[in-house]
């Protein structure tokens, strides 16, 4: 190094820092400082347990003794790089004392315990984690982000994805779903609402993991979706299991999808008609099994891209549905799930007329031609054995009173409808989330085309899990929908619509159609409490199996899952900050 220099500038140096170094022994004291307080029993504690029990084995997957964590970044200068670790600086200047002082120690600790592949305990790995999410919390939410927006400046997408090749992606997806529960907690602590990001060496390959949460986001679009098309569930609510209904005969099954949730001028003759209706069919509907897994099965020989249409043909009656009767209507049946009783799985007689009567005050609030579009697309795939097979299951006499009651609420509620459709929405544009969207499109787009979008696994009730379990979390996305924008909602049906007549031979939408979709999802979800977004997360994770995601991990490639799930991500933050 000395022959890269002036040597004599090099002695001169060199006796100076002698000389600084004498200073600084003289000063020296003579016993170290008490060793710091460590916390316990806090809520940072038992994420970290759970963060580290999630991801112990994607850290053993982790070759430690690897050179390339020694080799400078591709691509970038040192000035370059200084910059980045600038800002780590700051954060660190802005760290507790105390909390800085137990992480060092957790860390040395840990050190302590590393064998020959370079991983160290368990043990040890969940305290530094859980000293990583205290020290984080003690600093705001700008700190923390200038260090992971400079970091993500200076990195290559080439490194993450090289490092991602190394390991089993589905150890790497677990870690990632818990640092991303960690993440929460962490953040709920912050002296500033933050989102955290840390230098842990879980996130070195975590930021890339995507399946698990892009795949939330496939099913977060499948429950707006749902929200959506409100309007024309009925029938398909029906074999939803959202609220028990008609299911023993095809004109039953078929006539119900058209008979979805009309202004309020219709309420008291369409209310009338809805308690008839239930004299009618009440007695017919507890004798009926709702609890049956058959329910949650497609009726009839699985055609994805024609169930597609039908499914269009729901959104666009969903779009032109008055979207306070939609809302009215999403109320009446959350009300409606929570006074199922009894073996059968029935609701209440009041819930059960006030479902009905919501239901058709929103079709009466559709014009006819979009109704009959729902019904002859539903008849056109289901198929034609199962009327015969489901009235086999009840009593028939029962089942034709109700049939016939169902022909006369129809009447009604047609004699009410109106001749046309409201008015198309206003759709935001030039806003953060339309921005967030097009960054979050341009980075999954090769995901989505991986995507097996033909196969029947998507129609496939969930692993595991009844009719009643099921129904519990649909229930969440149903209170999400009530308190979503109408017009916003109305808006994203539209964007849907669009997006469907734009898909292709393997079921895949135009770019900027998915882009419009994504846009159109955000500013909803958006319109909705975090708590209330929280609650359809957290009960979609209490039916999905881990072999779901697992499984679907599998089927696609690796890498554009990691750019997808970074998108995702960065998208998810610009709409946590415009949520109400």
């Amino acid at each position: 190094m000395k022959s890269l220099v002036n040597g004599p500038d090099a002695e001169k140096a060199y006796q100076g820092f002698l000389e600084f170094k004498d200073v600084v022994e003289k000063n020296q004291v003579a016993t170290a400082s008490a060793p710091a307080v460590v916390p316990s029993g806090d809520k940072i504690g038992e994420a970290a347990k759970a963060l580290s029990d999630a991801s112990y084995p994607f850290i053993k997957d982790i070759d430690w003794l690897s050179d390339i964590y020694l080799k400078p970044l591709p691509g970038k200068t040192a000035p370059e790089t200084l910059k980045a670790i600038d800002k780590m600086i700051v954060m660190g200047a802005k760290m507790d004392g105390n909390l800085l002082k137990a992480a060092a120690e957790a860390h040395h600790k840990a050190i302590g315990s590393i064998d020959a592949t370079g991983v160290t305990s368990a043990a040890d790995y969940e305290a530094v984690n859980a000293a990583i999410g205290r020290l984080v919390a003690s600093v705001p939410k700008t700190t923390v982000m200038d260090v992971y927006n400079s970091m993500a400046g200076v990195v290559d997408s080439s490194v993450p994805n090289n490092l991602f090749s190394k390991v089993n992606p589905l150890d790497a997806v677990a870690a990632a779903k818990g640092f991303y529960t960690f993440k929460d907690v962490v953040e709920a602590s912050q002296p500033v609402e933050s989102l955290f990001t840390c230098c842990n060496p879980v996130v070195e390959c975590i930021g890339q993991i995507a399946q698990i949460r892009e795949m939330e986001h496939v099913n977060a679009r499948k429950a707006i979706a749902v929200g959506v098309a409100v309007a024309v569930a009925c029938g398909l609510q029906k074999h939803l299991n959202f609220v028990p209904g008609p299911r023993h005969a095809a004109p039953v099954a078929a006539a119900a999808a058209s008979m979805m949730m009309a202004p309020a001028a219709f309420a008291d003759e369409i209310g009338d008609a809805a308690k008839k209706l239930g004299d009618a069919f009440y007695s017919f509907a507890k004798e009926v099994d709702w609890n049956n897994g058959i329910f949650l099965q497609a009726p009839g020989k699985f055609q994805p891209l024609e169930a597609l249409k039908a499914i269009d043909k729901m959104i666009e009656m969903g779009a032109a549905a008055d979207p306070k009767l939609l809302k009215d209507a999403a109320e009446a049946h959350h009300k409606a799930i929570g006074s199922i009783s009894g073996p059968n799985g029935v609701t209440s007689r009041a819930d059960w007329d006030a479902v009905n009567a919501a239901i058709g005050r929103v079709v009466a609030s559709v014009p006819k031609a979009k109704v009959m579009a729902v019904y002859d697309s539903v008849t056109a795939i289901t198929d034609p054995g199962v009327p015969a097979y489901m009235k086999s299951l009840v009593n028939g006499p029962d089942a034709e009173k109700a049939y016939q009651g169902f022909l006369e609420f129809k009447d009604v509620v047609e004699k009410n409808q109106v001749a046309t459709a409201s008015a198309p929405a206003v759709v935001p544009s030039g806003d953060k989330i339309g921005e967030a969207a097009k960054a979050l499109s341009d980075a999954s787009y090769p995901f989505i085309k991986d995507i097996d979008w033909l196969s029947d696994i998507y129609l496939k009730p969930l692993p595991g899990k009844t009719a009643p379990e099921t129904l519990k979390a649909i229930d969440k996305m149903i209170v999400m929908g009530a308190k979503m924008d109408g017009n916003l909602l109305k808006a994203a049906a539209e964007a849907h619509h669009k997006a469907i007549g734009s898909i292709d031979a393997t079921g895949v939408t135009s770019a900027a159609d998915y882009e419009a979709v994504n846009a159109a999802i955000g500013r909803l979800v958006a319109s909705v409490p975090k708590t209330t977004v929280m609650d359809v997360y957290n009960s979609m994770a209490g039916v999905v199996d881990s072999s779901v995601p697992n499984n679907l991990f599998s089927k696609v490639n690796p890498l554009d899952a990691v750019a997808a799930a970074k998108g995702f991500y960065t998208f998810k933050d610009v709409v946590e900050a415009s949520q109400r």
